[in-house]
């Protein structure tokens, strides 16, 4: 492997740039959809609620993306200069670890895996910003750029510092984080004889010993209730796995919103089959369907297609990584403005899918607002309302609309705020409802006199039903 893994012109480079500045215009564009989301509403209320980062699942990386938001609410902005901020702060950290890779780590290649990671089949993955796997990812490609910086030199004391500091980080991200760095891990092995070092090898062993150690410190009833889920999978459906409906689904979505991962996957299939390179096949080819049955091991029947695509989103790791290293690179310099020509189309076209899922979104958070009228003219701030086929188009999910509806009452109306409380079952809210104290939500009761009245202005009073 050449000491330099970058392309020969700076117009790459500069694409990358460019694709960043595109994600961070519609994340200012689309920040209400983005910050009001479900787990992010939740991140955001809480955030708000307690003014302070908010850790959840021991999962301490998440704190960077915070940082920004946090920093414009404690220099006294509202609400929306805050979501704002939350919006943006997700695409800036990608864009700061893509700069350090290309510029400082002088590694290209590694910064459009990220870039692929993140876009090849983004679609709802958009919307819902903060899962702590797109975080993990990108750290975990850093930590490479930094292993792979030199190779061919002796690693000295602050390198492996260096290295020491991003390992023990990505231990605190996802816990799936770990089967992706394996995976990279051992691509680079299999394509490159000389990173058969001690040094190299001992990576992996390092990284699983600290994955150990901090599920042990800090144990998470939300992992191990997935944990959990992935073990019924296995016992409902091993070995008849083609008889989970979510492999049905997820080749529905192959043929529209992911049509760009089948594309690839036959690609570099053929790729590797010409070039007799079984071994990168099946490591890469395999190793990418045998992620896919995970995923669906771990969620049969993929009810939601935010939830799913978290997941499905390092399908764009697992194949764009080796489709720059093996494809592009050998072929650019001869092919440079076509391949920078097919990248600007690429871009967007993903512009145009996030446009137009953006505005299923937004539809979502006016269907919201509509609420918001027939809850004033109740003269009401607290209200209920069933999980019926009506309302299910918009709602997506339910657990967090309390939150979310909060929220967006604080960006559309500064004075009169509103919660709407939305389940198929009411019976564990029944005293709470019957008490009128209390701002309800599925992870939370909070008395309405402890709510932040910097950022919450809700009257106490009982809840009422709309329909």
């Amino acid at each position: 492997m050449a000491t330099t893994q970058q392309f020969t012109r700076n117009r790459m480079r500069r694409l990358g740039y460019l694709i960043w500045a595109a994600l961070a215009v519609l994340a200012a564009i689309f920040y209400p959809e983005r910050a009001i989301f479900t787990d992010a509403a939740f991140q955001n209320f809480h955030m708000l609620q307690e003014e302070a980062l908010y850790i959840s699942h021991g999962r301490f990386g998440n704190v960077l993306p915070q940082l920004l938001p946090f920093l414009i609410m404690k220099l006294g902005i509202g609400v929306n200069g805050v979501l704002l901020a939350y919006s943006l702060s997700f695409i800036l950290f990608f864009a700061l670890i893509y700069h350090l890779l290309v510029r400082v780590l002088k590694n290209d290649y590694l910064g459009w895996s990220l870039i692929l990671y993140i876009l090849l089949l983004a679609y709802d993955s958009f919307f819902h910003v903060q899962s702590e796997l797109y975080q993990g990812i990108a750290v975990m490609l850093l930590s490479f750029g930094v292993a792979l910086q030199h190779p061919e030199k002796e690693w000295s004391p602050a390198k492996w510092g260096l290295l020491l500091i991003l390992l023990f980080s990505l231990a605190f991200y996802h816990k799936l984080t770990l089967l992706f760095f394996g995976y990279v891990w051992g691509y680079f092995l299999i394509r490159d004889k000389s990173l058969r070092k001690w040094n190299f090898i001992l990576l992996l062993p390092l990284m699983i010993l600290l994955a150990l150690v901090k599920s042990q410190l800090f144990q998470s009833a939300y992992e191990d209730n997935r944990m959990s889920i992935l073990k019924q999978g296995l016992t409902d459906y091993f070995p008849n796995f083609w008889d989970m409906p979510a492999n049905a689904k997820f080749l529905k979505k192959c043929l529209k919103q992911f049509v760009f991962f089948p594309i690839l996957l036959f690609f570099l299939s053929f790729l590797y089959i010409r070039r007799k390179a079984f071994t990168k096949a099946l490591w890469v080819i395999g190793g990418s369907l045998a992620y896919i049955l995970l995923v669906h091991f771990s969620s049969p029947n993929t009810t939601f297609d935010f939830y799913s695509e978290v997941t499905y989103l390092p399908l764009g790791l697992l194949l764009g990584l080796p489709f720059i290293y093996d494809f592009l690179t050998p072929i650019y310099e001869r092919n440079s403005r076509k391949i920078e020509g097919a990248i600007v189309a690429f871009l967007l076209i993903k512009v145009l899918f996030i446009i137009h899922v953006g505005s299923q979104y937004r539809n979502r958070l006016q269907s919201m607002n509509a609420l918001a009228g027939r809850i004033s003219a109740a003269e009401k701030t607290c209200c209920v309302r069933d999980y019926s086929e009506g309302n299910k188009r918009w709602l997506i999910t339910t657990w967090g609309v309390a939150y979310e509806s909060l929220l967006y009452s604080t960006i559309q109306s500064p004075e009169r705020h509103y919660t709407l409380l939305v389940d198929d079952d009411f019976m564990e809210y029944y005293d709470d409802l019957q008490e009128g104290e209390l701002f309800l939500a599925a992870f939370d009761r909070i008395p309405f006199g402890e709510l932040n009245a910097r950022f919450f202005r809700l009257a106490p009073g009982r809840y009422v039903k709309i329909e």
